[in-house]
């Protein structure tokens, strides 16, 4: 009787200090990297991207490179740069940006093998697509008034009928790093983005594929 209420208040105890030690142990994790520094570089991330809009889509495709580094156990701040382009039937369009953002990493031990991960940033940069893609309707290219036309439409002195913009859009990322070793992981991704280009909200979504370098 006594040894069977002891066993009982053992395991109380237990229970009750376990969120305590899950916190400690969350708190001894160290950063990635092969010196548990968390200074991580892309190398390569490559794959294919889709863009829509409200006048149809376009396919083509997308890389990256950037640097990652570790603002703690879990969180980390990405900078990747990226290029993109895209063509279809109606059009595409092309992507050159700074894409700052936070990632959480579902991280539980040091040496792990497969881990998930959530974040989302904002796209810096300069963004084009062809007017047919955006829904609007084709300008006329004379040969003997063209001053007049990029007058009327300064966007691309080359291509009246591919509008450029400088501008802020999002991104969301989701994906996991396969880690060879505390050096070397690979990165499996989902990327979405969203940017609007002369009033129109134009949307990508990229599978990619990338090998990252953790110091």
């Amino acid at each position: 009787m006594i040894s069977s209420l002891k066993r009982r208040l053992s395991a109380l105890a237990a229970a009750a200090l376990l969120p305590w030690c899950g916190h400690a142990a969350a708190q001894e994790l160290p950063k990635e990297g092969l010196f548990s520094a968390g200074i991580g570089v892309v190398l390569l991330s490559l794959g294919p991207t889709q863009v829509f809009s409200k006048a149809g889509h376009a396919s083509g495709l997308r890389l990256s490179a950037g640097a990652q580094l570790d603002l703690g156990p879990r969180w980390a701040l990405r900078l990747p740069l990226v290029i993109a382009a895209s063509d279809g039937s109606h059009g595409g369009g092309a992507e050159l940006a700074l894409s700052p953002g936070l990632v959480y990493r579902f991280r539980y031990r040091a040496q792990q093998g497969l881990v998930p991960y959530l974040g989302a940033g904002v796209e810096l940069g300069m963004f084009g697509a062809d007017r047919r893609i955006l829904g609007k309707p084709l300008l006329p290219v004379p040969h003997t008034d063209v001053s007049a036309l990029l007058h009327e439409h300064p966007h691309n002195a080359s291509d009246p009928n591919f509008d450029t913009v400088g501008t802020v859009g999002g991104v969301a990322w989701a994906g996991a790093s396969l880690h060879a070793s505390q050096l070397v992981s690979v990165d499996f991704e989902l990327a979405g983005e969203a940017v609007a280009i002369d009033g129109v909200v134009v949307e990508a979504i990229a599978e990619s594929v990338a090998l990252h370098l953790t110091f």
